[in-house]
């Protein structure tokens, strides 16, 4: 049996020769992770689409609507989520270097290239309370106006 550094191993592998990128970002940063935003957006667009008798099967469609595209109740034009994805990372990884440069964290650099203080490692595995929350978290989740230049 494979150990899961094995497993990630080949994972990053997979990555590497799609030339996908793997960035590491904080846990429990929604507003870091991009799928959350898809998620946000997606539940703004079935929640706009609400009348007060609306089956399963119509909420299903309109989520499909958001994902791939369409027209929305007002018959305004959808742009399929492929089309808006990048905007979503982009927007992520401003956000995720404007809390290491504003952080106090032993964390410099930028999201995709962080440098890391060797006095901070050292830390990261005791329960100092300075570092229990991770990064400075003052930038808070996204707005809902935030996100109106992805839509």
């Amino acid at each position: 049996m494979r150990s899961i550094w094995e497993l990630f191993e080949t994972e990053l592998k997979s990555f590497a020769r799609g030339k996908f990128e793997l960035i590491f970002t904080p846990p429990y940063c929604p507003d870091l992770q991009p799928i959350e935003l898809v998620w946000a957006l997606t539940k703004r667009f079935v929640a706009s689409q609400w009348k007060s008798v609306r089956t399963l099967e119509e909420t299903r469609d309109q989520v499909f609507v958001s994902w791939y595209g369409g027209f929305g109740k007002m018959k305004e034009a959808i742009k399929p989520m492929s089309q808006r994805c990048n905007k979503l990372v982009e927007r992520s990884l401003e956000r995720a270097n404007l809390r290491i440069q504003r952080a106090d964290s032993g964390v410099s650099g930028n999201i995709r290239h962080p440098v890391l203080d060797p006095e901070f490692i050292g830390e990261l595995y005791t329960d100092h309370p300075e570092h229990a929350g991770g990064l400075d978290d003052s930038f808070g989740y996204c707005e809902d106006d935030e996100l109106d230049n992805v839509l």
